[in-house]
């Protein structure tokens, strides 16, 4: 998770009009959740991603290690469902 290649496995938890969520174990337990709304030019799609980490000062820690990678996992994530949505719409 701090910058190495990290295997992991997810499960789907709920799709439904509009939504997609699933919990994704990558070293720490995540859930993500899609969202899908019409707009003007095509489909807005929000992205959300949540995870318990431990308490205390090792929590604190933790987060500080795992936040930008987090960022980049959830960017990364955004601009595969974009290309796959693109090659579906061609």
């Amino acid at each position: 998770m701090l910058g190495f290649e990290v295997r992991g496995h997810s499960t789907i938890t709920e799709v439904g009009d509009g939504r997609f969520e699933e919990d994704v174990v990558v070293g720490v337990n995540l859930h993500i959740a899609f969202s899908f709304e019409p707009s003007s030019n095509g489909t807005r799609v929000t992205h959300r991603m949540t995870t318990q980490l431990p308490t205390g000062m090792m929590g604190r820690l933790l987060s500080v290690f795992l936040r930008r990678r987090l960022i980049h996992m959830q960017r990364t994530a955004l601009d595969r469902l974009a290309r796959h949505a693109e090659a579906s719409a061609s």
